[in-house]
């Protein structure tokens, strides 16, 4: 080894720390959270300066999250939650975008003192990535397995998923309809506020009215703000039930910063649902920032389709044949939607052909019909000819949900659906425009925006609005990482796809399994390529379902590929090993 040469054990340069400390810092996880930033920057600098003895709860707070002189780390927490917020971020890093990172910083549990050292050799494999080019064999290669995949692993876990528990709700009475869209009652309790306001600080009623705002967006729920003047919560005849109770508090501490908590109530036994502390805001914060932060996340945690209300209806209904048919209706079919099994396909079906028959307004249920229609389509198990007027039924079932409702935000994402579906990617862009135009807390809508923009080519506004729509999200759903792998795979970002191949887990999430076939291969990792395939082949191998259709579906599209392309050398590699 020649004089100055580095290894693995030669302690990291104060240059090369800093070069390290920029690249975090720089990263997307940072840029949006510039607090962590500063703390970070602080105690490692300090390190650097030879200040360990200065790297204290005390000094943290005021030198780098801005607290006043009488600050006091016994009493206010920031410094060991922002510190534990810090380490869970650099995880993400070091797990995405600092994957190949030659350094690596740590901030050890018990200490703020940082540590630096090197990687090990064998972990910066991936730092070829700048010259990573998807080729146009590869964008075709990403096309076509993600038809394979999508259509075979949709028709597939029918079959894993009908052998499992049963998870049908109890069948409701449909008699006469009560008035109204039958859908939950929310009441939105007056807000309580703690301690002493300053002057332009975050106010109890504002926010409260906000989040009234806010949820009464969204079709599934009916937002109250207080119960009518005497009404018990215990509804007399004739009076429309309150379901939920939506509780917050808002706590002003002495040096300035705001903690907010929020609590969701089932008025049907009294017990608590859902409970969310956010995380103490500065003081120099500006309220209007955090209001908007706090609204997103309660409109994306408590209404999103599968979100906290529509999953505690689903716990009610599993266990009781009460509530109204258009709400269960709604819940069996998002059940449907979600599982694959036949019989709860088929029952959702029934239901909402049955109750848009009965209540010509119901909006909500000419939308969902519309996604049902075309579930079955993009099953297409019988393979008819006349299959496509499916989609046409799912044209007019969304047009009519608009129609009944034009301000519905929901009603114009499920046109954007069932147009995207039909090819008619015009039509379905300017739906989605509107859907999110009119609810701009719909995330559902902005994941499915962004993901088709990549696929028809417009990757850097797919990967925004993608970016977008996790700004207020706690945690990514397995398809959002997905179209997110999809982006970054196809823009030659190779360190990011990796990242988000790795987070779309789940029983059912194949795709991810071959995304994680891609990133290794492109990676030249030939061993994290096999075994990613061979998590796949082993579901295939699994059941038999899955493995004669796997089977057929590769024997019918080698044909139409290119004999020396990646799509037919990864059908030929899915061909042998179901071989037999």
């Amino acid at each position: 080894m020649s004089h100055g040469q580095q290894t693995d054990q030669t302690p990291p340069s104060p240059d090369e720390v800093r070069a390290s400390l920029n690249r975090m810092i720089e990263s997307e996880l940072f840029r949006s959270s510039p607090q962590l930033a500063s703390f970070l920057r602080f105690v490692v600098e300090a390190v650097l300066r030879g200040e360990t003895k200065q790297i204290k709860g005390y000094t943290i707070g005021i030198e780098a999250l801005g607290r006043g002189p009488g600050f006091d780390p016994q009493i206010d927490p920031i410094v060991r939650v922002e510190a534990t917020r810090l380490r869970r971020t650099m995880a993400q890093y070091y797990a995405g975008p600092g994957l190949a990172d030659p350094l690596v910083i740590k901030i050890p549990r018990g200490s703020y003192v940082p540590t630096f050292h090197r990687r090990e050799g064998g972990d910066r494999r991936l730092t070829k990535k700048a010259s990573f080019e998807p080729s146009r064999a590869r964008l075709i290669f990403i096309a076509v397995i993600a038809l394979v995949a999508i259509g075979l692993i949709a028709y597939t876990a029918i079959e894993w998923r009908s052998r499992g528990v049963n998870t049908r709700l109890r069948e409701p009475a449909i008699g006469t309809l009560r008035p109204g869209n039958g859908m939950p009652t929310i009441v939105i309790q007056p807000f309580e506020t703690l301690g002493a306001p300053r002057a332009q600080s975050l106010s109890a009623e504002a926010l409260r009215e906000k989040v009234r705002d806010a949820l009464s967006l969204f079709d599934t729920i009916n937002v109250e703000s207080e119960p009518p003047r005497g009404q018990n919560l215990t509804p007399r005849p004739g009076q429309v039930p309150i379901d939920y109770r939506l509780f917050g508090s808002i706590e002003h501490r002495e040096d300035g910063s705001t903690e907010a908590r929020f609590r969701l109530l089932d008025t049907a036994d009294g017990k608590s649902v859902w409970s969310r502390t956010f995380e103490p805001f500065p003081a120099a914060e500006n309220h209007e920032v955090i209001e908007e932060r706090i609204v997103a996340s309660l409109a994306t945690t408590l209404m999103q389709p599968y979100g906290v209300v529509r999953a505690h209806e689903r716990i009610k209904y599993l266990s009781s044949s009460a509530g109204d048919p258009r709400n269960r209706c709604v819940v069996e079919t998002l059940e449907a939607l979600r599982s694959f099994i036949p019989s709860q396909y088929n029952d959702a079906r029934a239901c909402l052909e049955r109750l848009t028959a009965m209540d010509q307004s119901f909006s909500i249920g000419f939308g969902y019909l519309s996604a049902v229609y075309i579930f079955r389509y993009q099953l297409g198990r019988d393979e008819r000819p006349d299959d496509r007027a499916l989609l046409d039924q799912a044209l007019l079932a969304a047009r009519r949900a608009v129609e009944i409702d034009p301000e519905s935000s929901q009603a114009h994402q499920l046109l954007f659906n069932a147009h995207f579906v039909r090819g008619e990617i015009a039509a379905a862009f300017a739906a989605a425009d509107k859907a999110i135009t009119l609810n701009k807390y719909n995330m559902f809508a902005q994941i499915l925006y962004g993901g088709r923009l990549i696929m028809v080519g417009e990757v850097e506004r797919g990967l925004e609005k993608l970016r977008q729509s996790a700004e207020f999200s706690t945690v990514l759903t397995p398809w959002h990482h997905l179209f997110l792998f999809l982006g970054h795979y196809l823009r030659g970002n190779l360190t990011e796809a990796t990242y988000h191949a790795d987070q779309a887990t789940g029983a059912d999430i194949q795709l991810g399994h071959i995304a994680r076939v891609l990133t290794a291969a492109a990676a030249n990792d030939r061993e994290r390529a096999r075994q990613a395939l061979a998590r796949l082949m082993k579901r295939a191998v699994e059941d038999q379902g899955f493995y004669k259709l796997l089977k057929r579906r590769v024997a019918r599209l080698r044909p139409t590929v290119a004999p020396q392309s990646e799509a037919r050398m990864f059908l030929d590699a899915v061909a042998r090993v179901t071989k037999g």
